[in-house]
């Protein structure tokens, strides 16, 4: 990974170097660690950087593009809510470590339920691609929650607005890692040095509001290990057996930061060789509540 010198980003990586020598790991333990940097954004409505998108509402979509529901089933009244709206022209080169078109617009939606942190065999996230100009018309879905559901108290339209701002971000290996994680092979370290990394990657990372990560490694909520190989694992219904299903990788995490959201984390993911495709509808998403 290459990092500007100077730039937000290389300083935090040059803190975890000192961090971690002083902790006693070994130097060369911490040089191939940092081989593993990724370029993030941190995106929010409170950030230093230029507009990429919005938050929330307004819902745009093809005419022939199925507005996304939970489970994927049209069947199913739980429309997802639209989390975020991302101009991809907006985005600078490089900026992070996905293979993004570089134009048109990324559309990535939720339905964070709590009850989804139980459910892994269903997908709650999805993420739609719209080359540029390609015909588009408002979509417009009353949610109209009962006061009993587990949704019904969240104000989506109040506090799910405003300006996507981005800032530039580094990510390293941020989750549990368990035995057969093929990561310790290489670095038996890993665990201190992750503990290293999330007192270092903290400092300045959270933002008031709500709030995306962009590209990276996804963060480990509790001890859950890789929220990547969650989404990248099948279920009884789709044929799958527990194994991943190719190499996938963090597209993006969600941080609500919102009344009766809290402690909820989404995580979408997708296949690598459909992302250099510029494919999206394989996304999937899993999300953590605590």
């Amino acid at each position: 990974m290459s990092v500007p010198s100077g730039s937000r980003p290389s300083e935090k990586l040059a803190r975890f170097r000192d961090a971690a020598l002083a902790r006693g790991i070994p130097e060369g333990d911490v040089e191939r660690w940092l081989g593993l940097a990724r370029p993030s954004l941190v995106l929010s409505s409170d950030g230093e950087g230029p507009v990429v998108g919005h938050f929330g509402t307004p819902v745009v979509l093809p005419p022939d593009v199925t507005f996304p529901v939970y489970g994927d089933d049209p069947d199913v009244d739980d429309h997802e809510h639209l989390v975020a709206t991302l101009d991809l022209a907006a985005l600078p080169e490089g900026a992070t470590n996905l293979s993004l078109p570089s134009d048109g617009h990324l559309l990535l939606f939720a339905w964070p339920a709590r009850e989804m942190s139980e459910d892994h065999g269903s997908s709650c996230a999805y993420a739609v691609y719209i080359p540029a100009g390609t015909e588009v018309g408002k979509r417009v879905w009353n949610h109209a929650y009962e006061p009993d559901h587990q949704l019904g108290d969240v104000d989506f339209d109040g506090e799910l607005r405003g300006e996507v701002r981005l800032e530039y971000d580094v990510s390293l290996p941020d989750y549990e890692n368990f035995d057969g994680d093929p990561l310790l092979e290489d670095h038996p370290h890993a665990g201190e040095l992750r503990e290293v990394w999330s007192d270092i990657r903290a400092e300045g990372y959270w933002r008031k509001g709500t709030q995306l990560q962009l590209g990276g490694y996804a963060l480990d909520a509790e001890g859950w290990g890789d929220p990547v190989a969650r989404c990248a694992v099948g279920d009884d219904d789709d044929g799958g057996d527990g194994t991943r299903r190719g190499d996938w990788t963090l597209l993006a995490q969600w941080h609500p930061g919102m009344y009766n959201l809290e402690g909820i984390t989404v995580y979408w993911a997708i296949p690598e060789e459909d992302l250099a495709a510029h494919r999206f509808s394989p996304a999937r998403g899993v999300m953590y509540a605590d």
